[in-house]
């Protein structure tokens, strides 16, 4: 059984858990809120066996629940944007398998990484559909691009805007993602964060995922995000918005 809390207006939901369950002719239960503190006991009652995440789903519920809890049915998380360390804990501390993969609302699903295998910490391989590349140096972040292997794979263009859709494909017919990533030596590509959030403080240019996980591993933190605001010295500088835990 799919099991999700995210809303159906976004593509994550209705693909990987609404036109997943209709496909393989599965029932599909959709919360209509994330609650962390409730998360094991509502897919228990729930019975899911399959459960959608978002990234920041997975350190939030690791938080949540310092302790062991594996009396549910849940057998596969499916999701992306997680660490290395949180995933390894989250397969230990919940007894659930987890699935890293990598897409957008305008080409689907591109790329996952199988349960048991390798390069955790990473959205692995391309799947058979799929051409992947990263525009940079071997070895260094550069943005992800992606062409589809067969027709209709991917979407055709922005509603009624010629230019932003021409914009957004290389000529030889990769669509640029904006989103950064590398390769490993063993073909592992890995997301490293949004082109357009880098933040660029003094010369430097950050990432503002690279700083929220950093952030993330106080146990003060629920929750946090890091954005630029403009600084006096030009450029910019690193404002961090975060959610403290309850008597922290």
């Amino acid at each position: 059984m799919f099991w999700t809390t995210l809303p159906l207006f976004h593509t994550n939901a209705l693909c990987l858990s609404l036109l997943g369950g209709l496909l393989a002719g599965r029932p599909v239960v959709i919360r209509n809120r994330f609650s962390a503190s409730r998360f094991w006991e509502q897919v228990r009652g729930d019975g899911g066996t399959v459960v959608n995440l978002l990234g920041a789903m997975v350190p939030i519920l690791l938080k949540t629940h310092p302790d062991p809890v594996t009396d549910h049915p849940v057998r596969l998380a499916v999701g992306g944007g997680v660490s290395a360390p949180a995933v390894e804990a989250f397969e230990k501390r919940f007894g659930v398998r987890f699935m890293e993969i990598y897409g957008l609302t305008e080409t689907g699903m591109n790329a996952a990484r199988s349960p048991g295998s390798g390069g955790v910490g990473t959205v692995g391989k391309a799947l058979p559909s799929w051409e992947i590349r990263v525009d940079a140096p071997d070895g260094s972040d550069g943005e992800i691009q992606i062409r589809a292997r067969r027709r209709g794979a991917l979407f055709d263009g922005y509603w009624r805007d010629e230019e932003r859709t021409a914009a957004a494909f290389t000529d030889d017919g990769f669509f640029r993602t904006g989103d950064l990533g590398r390769y490993d030596t063993d073909g592992n590509l890995s997301f490293r964060g949004r082109a357009k959030d880098c933040i660029r403080r003094r010369g430097e240019n950050i990432s503002p995922s690279e700083v929220e996980y950093s952030v993330a591993q106080h146990p003060a933190i629920a929750e946090c995000v890091a954005v630029p605001v403009p600084s006096e010295l030009a450029e910019d500088e690193v404002k961090l918005v975060y959610v403290i835990h309850g008597g922290a």
